[in-house]
């Protein structure tokens, strides 16, 4: 997980899912000139935000909302001293009722965290903590509230960071139905999900019936909640390359190389929590291809069994294209590990690098 950093390496949505991914408990911290804004976590779940600017107060959000009126707003004003919130005035002089307040704690929540999401630049830092005692939670999923988020994005450059180049493909992420089905999505929505796998960006932006803009905001939303992920063609057309393996045991001993290295480079940087993180990313994509993995445990260097892997291929009927398939998906997961733990930049380095690794492995042979 990333604790600290800048908003010009790494952009906010990928850092809450970051945070949610690693279910850690705590506070991110936003800072921005003056401004600072605080998101609070619980077991990776979004549970409350604050700001230190007046405009983003409760008392000033159902001001605008019509709720209260400016005189009763100036007046509860007056009574809010340390230790005592503007929601318990209001609640105590009966000028709202527990509903609306609920409601309206929800809605300045929420608009506390959508208003970071087009920063591209200020500092951030993930703090540990206890947990934070809140009687209001917010009652939105973190993948709906951070899809949501994604979608109000205005600057394209922190988006153009989450989708990359044109030429990229968009391919489905592990568990790709489960995570669709705990998403609230429009009609829209649901067909560039269904429609975009295998396909390049400037192709789904052709289809698609939204604006260009308006579907980079969905797809970006997608990648950022590992719905879909979005890769580069070069890295794509390694994926579907079949016919340079003429035994599957080449596949697992190219593979198993890239595992390896992927491994020194991810615990180099984080040390030995590195390889419980690619055992929680190998044990989602296994539960995709049951009958690859089976009985297939990842060593701690990454790498996976290759007599049992072969055992596997015989007995399961499927071909080696499929079985690659599958080999890819798991590197393209373990790419993911390292996005999350160290940033894109660092996901970036490391994958032209294997790229590079691989493309001289195949004119080799696999050997």
């Amino acid at each position: 997980m990333i604790y600290r950093g800048s908003l010009k390496v790494n952009t906010l949505p990928e850092i809450l899912h970051s945070i949610c991914m690693s279910e850690a408990t705590g506070m991110l911290v936003l800072q921005l000139y003056n401004i600072k804004k605080k998101i609070y976590f619980e077991e990776g779940k979004i549970l409350f935000a604050y700001s230190n600017l007046k405009r983003d107060s409760l008392g000033d959000v159902l001001l605008r909302e019509g709720i209260i009126t400016l005189e009763q707003y100036i007046e509860t004003s007056k009574k809010v001293v340390p230790g005592v919130r503007h929601g318990q005035v209001l609640l105590k002089e009966k000028i709202i009722d527990v509903n609306e307040l609920v409601q309206a704690v929800q809605k300045q929540v929420q608009s506390i965290i959508f208003s970071v999401f087009d920063w591209s630049e200020g500092s951030f830092e993930f703090i540990k903590a206890e947990k934070k005692k809140e009687s209001i939670k917010l009652n939105i999923t973190s993948s709906n509230l951070i899809f949501n988020g994604v979608k109000r994005i205005t600057d394209f450059q922190v988006l153009n960071k989450v989708i990359g180049s044109l030429d990229n493909v968009i391919v489905k992420a592990p568990n790709f139905d489960k995570k669709l089905k705990e998403l609230e999505l429009t009609s829209e929505e649901m067909d560039i999900a269904s429609f975009s796998n295998g396909k390049k960006v400037r192709e789904i932006l052709r289809k698609s019936l939204l604006k260009d803009f308006d579907t980079v905001r969905i797809l970006s939303g997608f990648i950022t909640i590992d719905v879909l992920r979005s890769i580069k063609q070069e890295t794509y057309k390694l994926s579907l390359i079949s016919g340079d393996f003429s035994e599957i045991s080449y596949a697992i001993k190219i593979f198993n190389s890239v595992f390896e290295e992927l491994f020194l480079f991810l615990s180099k940087r984080i040390g030995t929590i590195s390889g419980n993180i690619l055992i929680k990313y190998f044990n989602e994509v296994s539960g995709e291809f049951p009958d690859v993995f089976r009985d297939i445990s990842p060593s701690i260097s990454g790498k996976i069994n290759e007599d049992i892997f072969k055992l596997n291929f015989v007995n399961s009927g499927k071909d080696e294209e499929f079985f690659i398939r599958a080999l890819f998906s798991l590197l393209t997961s373990y790419f993911r590990a390292i996005e999350e733990s160290l940033g894109r930049n660092e996901r970036d380095i490391f994958e032209n690098k294997i790229k590079e690794k691989i493309l001289k492995m195949f004119s080799s042979g696999g050997k």
